[in-house]
């Protein structure tokens, strides 16, 4: 018998059916998606063929958003299909047109056409972008019908900026797209296109004229559309690798491969995370997103710290498993971390060092390709004129801490002045090694600067006061520069060590902090007798470990109602109330510091144990800024899980 068709695995069958068992319980909506390569292919002309079509098969079908741009044949197709009118939101001194999202919710329609699905909601919106809309209606059991062009998705930003220097602003997550039931191209030779945008079909003449300048070129059109011919293909072929796994049939499908990312905190490291996402997707893989914090390098600047946030959020919208790791030597780290994951390729980003810094510093790059064997890298170079930018307006303002300098000089100008009441006990090369001492408390009082500026003024002032002739800089021994030397490098790796190893030292308090509180509070929590009991110590020890206001809201028919608050006096209104049932009922976070509701003060999480939401956590950071970080983010999802793992025996 041929292989193809040889009878399925019992195991990967019953697999299958229970993943599809589980995909008719959650009875979501449908979604379909007309993608095209740029406006005017005529994607929201097919969407309402389809409308029409749908309604003559006696379907209710309503229109939320359909873009025209004044276009005829739109306007034709429009007439006779039931519209739901837009919501006005008032901005400024204008009045601007979104979906009425609570409005769709209660028509609830069986199918609704949704244009632009990339499109940034007005500020005031429940949701920041549009296709969180259309996630909550396909959660409500509506069938959506939407349109998407190629450029708007998130992994090819830094594709589409390369092609047409252009950089999209309005991007969704790939997840989106594939989350699709149906993905149906609508394509346009660029020829036509062109024709189109000429004849006022696709804009008006005016902005015609200024799109045909700037976007619509015949290379960056040809670019685009062999993006979006490409993407459909790979949908078809991931499609064909369904319907073989559900008939049964064994043919060779791609191996499991995984990809690793190494994440930095520069500008550029968006552009390699994005290109990882498309090698996982393409590859249909497992990706991993990694930072290696070192102990011998300085702490991450503000800004730093906050791109590096960016980048790390960036990798776990798009899809990859983030992971922190530690250690002197980041190439090490990274190919350790990849051996245990069974990584098949490294990608890492270009460096722009030059050889002195590659030199002095070494190359992470370079380490990894030499170390990665067998395990393959490939090296992806990012886009560095916004970094340089960046980079130079922070240069600008910088300010140079004098606090170091004066550290620094105090240290060894209190030395200095022993060695000098101490001249005539002490020969020379005894007060060589007491510079030792300032120049590693310094080390290790203000860093790795400090040390070296600390290096550099102790060589001066032994020169100047105990070497002949005195009080002056000019040397009367050659010998004397091997001991300037000496005491020079002595002292330089005196401060790198201490350096090193008071970042060790903060690294290792920072991870025994986290886990005494992680232990901490599973232990009052999970020994807490009594719901009052519980509820009370879950506000308490929140709001204290996070700086927040911190309330519980825990449900009763269907519905929630706040339980317990941190702070009896503070002020909850209704529309929190609502942001709050909103947020137990889609089981997704909302409020501040989210993709949803987020000109609310407070941050609504859901306290889910085995995909049922037991109640909501809201906290409002007293400090905004502190509660963005990633590194916060992470350490309140595992608080989250601990409490949810508390409620579930008083469910």
């Amino acid at each position: 018998m041929n292989d193809e068709h040889q009878r399925p695995d019992p195991d990967e069958l019953l697999k299958r059916i229970k993943q599809e068992d589980a995909q008719h319980d959650r009875k979501r909506g449908y979604l379909k998606v007309f993608f095209g390569y740029a406006a005017g292919v005529g994607k929201t002309y097919r969407m309402l063929h389809e409308a029409r079509h749908l309604i003559s098969a006696g379907h209710n079908v309503r229109i939320a958003v359909v873009e025209t741009h004044d276009r005829d044949e739109i306007n034709a197709l429009l007439s006779g299909i039931p519209v739901i009118y837009k919501k006005q939101i008032p901005y400024g001194k204008i009045m601007l047109e979104e979906l009425d999202l609570d409005e769709v919710l209660r028509q609830k329609p069986e199918y609704v056409m949704v244009d632009e699905l990339a499109h940034t909601n007005a500020p005031g919106s429940r949701h920041d972008k549009r296709y969180e809309d259309v996630e909550e209606l396909l959660s409500a059991g509506i069938n959506v019908y939407t349109c998407l062009n190629v450029q708007h998705l998130e992994s090819i930003n830094d594709l589409v900026y390369h092609i047409t220097g252009i950089r999209v602003q309005e991007t969704i997550p790939n997840r989106i797209l594939e989350m699709a039931d149906k993905i149906e191209l609508v394509d346009l030779p660029t020829e036509e296109l062109l024709q189109r945008l000429q004849e006022g079909k696709v804009y008006i003449p005016e902005k015609a004229k200024v799109a045909m300048r700037r976007f619509f070129k015949q290379s960056n059109l040809l670019a685009l559309r062999e993006i979006a011919l490409r993407y459909t293909a790979h949908r078809i072929d991931s499609d064909m690798m369904d319907y073989k796994h559900e008939q049964g049939i064994k043919t060779a499908i791609p191996t499991g491969s995984r990809l690793l990312v190494g994440v930095s905190p520069s500008y550029s490291s968006a552009d390699v995370i994005r290109t990882t996402q498309r090698l996982a997707d393409e590859l249909q893989c497992e990706w991993f997103a990694v930072y290696v914090e070192s102990p011998r390098l300085p702490p991450l600047k503000s800004s730093d710290q906050l791109q590096l946030d960016k980048n790390l959020n960036l990798a776990q919208t798009l899809g990859a498993g983030i992971t922190r790791l530690s250690g002197n030597d980041a190439a090490n780290e990274i190919i350790a971390f990849a051996h245990a994951k069974n990584v098949s390729l490294i990608v890492v980003g270009f460096s722009k060092r030059s050889r002195f810094e590659a030199l002095i510093k070494g190359s992470i790059v370079s380490d990894v390709v030499e170390k990665s064997d067998p395990i393959q890298v490939l090296v992806v170079p990012g886009s560095h004129q916004r970094q340089d930018s960046q980079s130079h307006q922070a240069k600008k303002n910088e300010r140079f801490n004098f606090a170091i300098i004066l550290i620094s000089v105090a240290s060894i100008t209190i030395t200095t002045g022993i060695g000098l009441l101490l001249r005539h006990v002490l020969n020379t090369h005894d007060i060589v090694l007491l510079y030792i001492i300032p120049i590693v408390l310094t080390g290790i009082t203000v860093g790795l600067t400090g040390g070296i500026l600390a290096s550099v003024f102790a060589v001066a002032c032994f020169n100047f006061f105990f070497v002949p002739p005195y009080h002056t800089f000019a040397i009367s021994d050659i010998r004397f520069l091997l001991t300037f030397t000496i005491l020079l490098f002595a002292g330089v790796v005196a401060s790198i060590l201490a350096d090193i190893v008071k970042r060790q030292g903060e690294n290792a308090k920072r991870r025994e902090k986290f886990i005494q509180m992680l232990y901490e509070f599973s232990r009052k929590l999970l020994y807490t007798g009594n719901l009052p009991a519980l509820r009370q110590s879950i506000v308490r020890n929140v709001s204290e470990l996070f700086e927040t206001e911190t309330v519980l809201f825990l449900p009763g028919d269907n519905k929630i109602a706040i339980s317990c608050k941190s702070d009896p006096k503070c002020a909850f209104g209704e529309r929190e109330t609502g942001i709050a049932q909103w947020s137990f009922q889609n089981k997704k976070r909302a409020g501040f510091g989210t993709g949803t509701l987020v000109s609310s003060l407070w941050q609504f999480n859901p306290l889910t144990y085995q995909n049922k939401v037991l109640g909501i956590l809201a906290i409002k950071p007293h400090n905004p800024q502190s509660m963005l970080t990633f590194e916060k983010q992470q350490l309140l999802e595992s608080f989250l899980n601990i409490v949810a793992l508390s409620l579930k025996d008083f469910d």
